[in-house]
């Protein structure tokens, strides 16, 4: 399956497609993003992301009480893997284009 394929077909940001799901557990998703998404977490996995194109930050509450964030600057070609549990808000910057990757089990 080609990605800029699946890419084409994907007209709403935020709108993950399914590009392959591995051993029954792992979907590889791409999606073009756009503005920002909402704060929120995976109490059962990580997730990682691929930057395709353009530029995105992540900000990550690092205490329950949302008191302290950490932000994460990424670029075309970064990976970077939200932990499990941890609250992220995902914010496109520049470019629409990302490759998202989480256990489904």
């Amino acid at each position: 399956m080609a990605i800029p394929a699946v890419l084409s077909e994907i007209h709403k940001p935020w709108n993950p497609k399914l590009v392959a799901n591995i051993n029954g557990s792992v979907d590889f998703k791409v999606a073009k993003l756009q503005g920002s998404f909402i704060y929120h977490s995976h109490p059962y996995t990580d997730e990682l992301f691929y930057i395709l194109a353009g530029k995105m930050h992540m900000k990550l509450r690092l205490d329950s009480d949302a008191d302290r964030e950490e932000i994460v600057e990424l670029a075309e070609g970064d990976v970077f893997v939200v932990p499990l549990g941890v609250t992220a808000l995902s914010s496109r910057t520049g470019g629409d284009r990302t490759v998202d990757v989480e256990d489904v089990r």
